[in-house]
C-alpha cells in the first residue's frame, strides 16, 4: 500500500470572516508516495451550498504526476488526542482528479456548524482550532508512507481597555478603543447616565476597514467589591456597527453620588477581539507525533472510555460534592422542594445570585433565596447546568430558557436559543414565536419569521395558529405581512459564534478566584496568603474535604496553613483547582505539583500533572521521572515509564544518569531491568 496522511490546523477559527461560498486553503502539500503529486485542502467555513454546514474540499494542484489520477482518500476532523470525530471516506472509484480542478471532490455537508461553534464546541476546538486530517492510500504491492501537517493561523488583535471611572449624574465619558496594529482608533464609545439605575451605551465605529469578525464585551466593575456591576457582549460578522443600547445599573450611581471621595471606586472595562482578513500558513514534512503506546496506556488506566468528556475535571468534583449534599451553604426554595446548593457556584454563573448574595439584600444575610416561578423539575436540570456546564435535556428547553434570562446565565440562554432555532417546526412554531418576542431573541425570531415565510399555508392552517392568532392578534398579523415587506440584506451573526465566544463556567470560576470574590478561607504559606473557597478546596481534595466537611458557622476554619510546599507551587495548585489548567510549566515545576498532589490528594492534579510528564519524557529525564514515581509508589506512572525505557533501553541504559540512578538506589534500577525483560518476554509470548 501507499498512503500519504495530511493533517491541517486552523486557529482562531471562531474569527473566520468568510461568507458562504469563500474558502480557507490550506498550505500546499505534496504527496511522495502518489506520484509526488501535489495538494490543497479547501475549507468553507459557511459552506459552499448550505450555510449550517462547514464544507470540505480535496483539490489537485499543479504537478508533474500524470494528468488523470484516482486515489482513495479520507477526510475527517480530529480531537486534540488525534481520535477522530467525524470522517468521510471517498473510494477511488469514485472520482478521478485532473490538475488544477475548479473545486477538487468531498464533502458538502462534512460537519455542521452547530455542533462545532455550539454545544460541542470543547471536543471540536481546544485553543480554538480545528484540526482537520486527509488520508490518501493506493493499494499496491509497494509499501510506502508519508506525512506532513500544515498550520493556518487567522490573524487577530485583541485590545482591553480599563477606564477610571467616578459615577454621576449627570455622567458623560468617552473611551476609545485603539489598535496597536493599525494605530488607530477603532471605536468610541460613548457612557452616559441620566438617572440612579441606567446607562445609556452609544457606539460609533470611527476605523473598521480591517475588521472582519469582531466581538465587544463590556463590564462595569465595583473596585471595592470586585464585583461586576453590569456586562453586554456584541457580536459582530465584520466591523462593528453604530449602536445604542441601555444597560440595567440598579443602586450603584446613587451610592456613588452619596460618595464624597475624589478617587474613582468603579472600572469601565472593554474587551474588543477582532480578526484582520490575514492568513499565515505554515507546512511542516515529516513525521507527525503521535500519541506514544505507553502514554495512551497511562491515560486509558484512568480514563478507560479514553473520552474528553470522562477525564476528572472541577466540573465533575463540584457536581459530587453538591449530590453528596457536604459543604452545602445556599438554600433555594421552591414552592415543592427545597435546594441546597454552594455559593461559589450561584456566584460564578449568575450576576443575579451574585448581586443577592454580596449586596446589601436579605439573602446575603440568610443565606436563603426563594424561588417562586420556576418549578422544582426545571431548577434541578438549571441547577445541573450551573454545576456541569452541561446542556442536554432539550425537552425542557423553553423552561430553561426563561430560567437562564431571569438568573442572567447567558450561556444557558443561548444554548436553548439555539436548540429552538435548530428545531421549529409546525407544532411550535406559535410557542417559539412568542418565545422570541417576549425575550426579543433576534436569531430565533428570524429563524421562526424564515419559517412561516417557507410554510406559509401549512402554518396559517394549522389549529395552534388559529388559537394564537386569537391570544395574539397584533403579533400573528405583523407575521402575516412579513411576505410584503422588504427583507434587510444582512449577514447576522450565528449564535453558535455567540455560544463560543461566551465565557464557560471555568472562566467564570477563574473570575472569582483571581477577583477575591466571595471567598471564605485563606491558605497561608510561610511568606504569602491566598484567598480561596472552601467549597472548591472541599470538591478537589479528600484532605481539605476530612479537614472542612466538619466546619460550621460556630467554629469556622478562617485559614488552612501549608508549610511543606512554596509559594510558587501553592499558587499554581490553587489556580489548576479552579481552571483544570497548568499554565507555562516547566518540568520540575510539574514535579513539585505532582508532589502536591500526592500529598493533598488532588486527583485531577495528579492525572494532569503525570501526563504532562510523560508527554515531555525522554531519554535524559526518564531516570528522574522514575525516581519520582518510584518515591510516591506510583505505579501506573512507574510503569508507564519502564514501557518508555524498554524501547530506548540502549541509551538509557548506558547513560549518565543511569549509572548515578544506580550508585544511589540500586535496587529501583535491579527492578527496572527485571521489568524490561519481563515486558519482553510477555510480549514475545503474544
Amino acid at each position: 500500500m501507499k498512503e500519504f496522511t495530511f493533517t491541517w490546523s486552523i486557529e482562531n477559527i471562531s474569527y473566520s470572516w468568510h461568507k458562504r461560498r469563500e474558502k480557507i486553503v490550506s498550505p500546499k502539500f505534496f504527496a511522495p508516495p502518489i506520484q509526488f503529486s501535489a495538494w490543497t485542502l479547501r475549507l468553507y467555513p459557511r459552506g459552499f451550498e448550505n450555510s449550517d454546514y462547514l464544507s470540505l474540499f480535496l483539490r489537485r494542484e499543479t504537478d508533474t504526476a500524470c494528468d488523470n489520477l484516482t486515489v482513495n482518500f479520507e477526510l475527517s476532523c480530529i480531537s486534540a488526542d488525534t481520535s477522530p470525530l467525524q470522517a468521510r471516506c471517498i473510494p477511488e472509484t469514485l472520482k478521478t482528479f485532473t490538475k488544477a480542478e475548479e473545486h477538487g471532490f468531498g464533502e458538502l455537508r462534512f460537519l455542521r456548524r452547530h455542533d462545532v461553534f455550539g454545544r460541542r464546541k470543547a471536543l471540536y476546538l481546544p485553543k480554538d482550532t480545528l484540526t482537520l486530517r486527509c488520508r490518501m492510500w493506493k493499494d499496491e504491492d509497494d509499501n510506502e508512507f508519508g506525512e506532513s501537517f500544515g498550520r493556518t493561523r487567522l490573524t487577530i488583535e485583541r485590545i482591553i481597555s480599563v477606564e477610571n471611572i467616578k459615577p454621576e449624574i449627570p455622567m458623560y465619558n468617552i473611551v476609545e478603543i485603539l489598535s496597536e496594529i493599525q494605530n488607530k482608533v477603532l471605536i468610541s464609545i460613548n457612557i452616559s447616565s441620566s438617572c440612579e439605575d441606567k446607562l445609556d451605551i452609544r457606539i460609533y465605529r470611527i476605523n473598521d476597514k480591517l475588521m472582519k469578525s469582531t466581538t465587544l464585551n463590556i463590564s462595569f466593575v465595583d473596585k471595592r467589591t470586585e464585583r461586576k456591576l453590569c456586562e453586554h457582549e456584541i457580536v459582530w460578522f465584520g466591523g462593528p456597527q453604530n449602536e445604542v443600547f441601555r444597560l440595567p445599573f440598579s443602586g450603584t450611581l446613587q451610592c456613588a453620588e452619596n460618595d464624597n471621595s475624589e478617587a474613582s471606586n468603579f472600572e469601565f472595562i472593554t474587551e474588543v477581539v477582532y480578526s484582520t482578513g490575514e492568513e499565515t500558513k505554515i507546512i511542516e514534512i515529516g513525521q507527525l507525533p503521535r500519541v506514544p503506546e505507553y502514554f495512551s496506556k497511562y491515560i486509558f488506566s484512568y480514563v478507560p472510555s479514553g473520552k474528553l468528556a470522562d477525564y476528572p475535571s472541577i466540573s465533575k468534583d463540584l457536581w459530587n460534592l453538591y449530590n453528596d449534599q457536604v459543604l452545602c451553604d445556599v438554600e433555594l426554595k421552591t414552592q415543592k422542594k427545597s435546594f441546597f446548593v454552594h455559593e461559589v457556584v450561584l456566584c460564578a454563573r449568575s450576576p443575579v445570585f451574585l448581586a443577592m448574595l454580596t449586596g446589601e439584600m436579605k439573602e446575603k444575610k440568610n443565606k436563603y433565596i426563594e424561588i417562586e416561578d420556576i418549578s422544582a423539575d426545571t431548577l434541578e436540570k438549571f441547577l445541573f447546568f450551573l454545576y456541569t456546564d452541561v446542556f442536554e435535556d432539550f425537552d425542557a428547553a423553553v423552561d430553561l430558557y426563561y430560567a437562564a434570562d431571569k438568573y442572567q446565565v447567558e450561556r444557558l440562554r443561548l444554548l436553548c436559543s439555539s436548540h429552538l432555532i435548530e428545531n421549529v417546526d409546525i407544532d411550535n412554531v406559535c410557542e417559539s414565536l412568542m418565545l422570541a418576542d417576549q425575550f426579543n431573541d433576534c436569531e430565533l425570531r428570524r429563524k421562526v419569521d424564515d419559517f412561516i415565510l417557507k410554510n406559509e399555508e401549512r402554518v396559517f392552517k394549522s389549529s395552534s395558529w388559529k388559537k394564537f392568532a386569537d391570544e395574539k392578534s397584533h403579533l400573528a398579523v405583523k407575521c402575516m405581512l412579513l411576505k410584503y415587506e422588504e427583507k434587510e440584506n444582512q449577514c447576522p451573526t450565528e449564535i453558535f459564534e455567540k455560544i463560543s465566544r461566551h465565557p464557560k463556567f471555568l472562566d467564570e470560576l477563574r473570575f472569582l478566584y483571581q477577583k477575591q470574590i466571595v471567598s471564605d478561607t485563606v491558605i497561608k504559606t510561610a511568606s504569602a496568603s491566598f484567598p480561596a473557597h472552601k467549597t472548591v478546596l472541599c470538591a478537589s481534595s479528600s484532605i481539605f474535604k476530612d479537614l472542612l466537611s466538619n466546619d460550621s458557622r460556630e467554629k469556622s476554619i478562617d485559614f488552612i496553613e501549608i508549610e511543606d510546599l512554596e509559594d510558587d507551587t501553592v499558587s499554581r495548585m490553587l489556580l489548576f483547582l479552579y481552571t483544570n489548567s497548568l499554565e507555562d510549566i516547566q518540568w520540575d515545576t510539574a514535579k513539585k505539583l505532582y508532589h502536591a498532589s500526592v500529598v493533598y490528594q488532588i486527583y485531577r492534579l495528579k492525572f494532569d500533572c503525570s501526563c504532562f510528564l510523560l508527554e515531555n519524557l525522554r531519554v535524559s529525564n526518564a531516570c528522574d521521572l522514575l525516581l519520582l514515581a518510584h518515591e510516591h509508589s506510583d505505579d501506573r506512572l512507574k510503569s508507564a515509564v519502564e514501557d518508555y525505557i524498554c524501547v530506548y533501553d540502549e541509551e538509557i541504559f548506558t547513560s549518565d544518569e543511569w549509572t548515578k540512578l544506580s550508585e544511589t538506589n540500586l535496587l529501583l534500577s535491579s527492578e527496572t531491568m527485571r521489568a524490561k525483560y519481563k515486558k519482553i518476554k510477555e510480549t514475545a509470548i503474544r
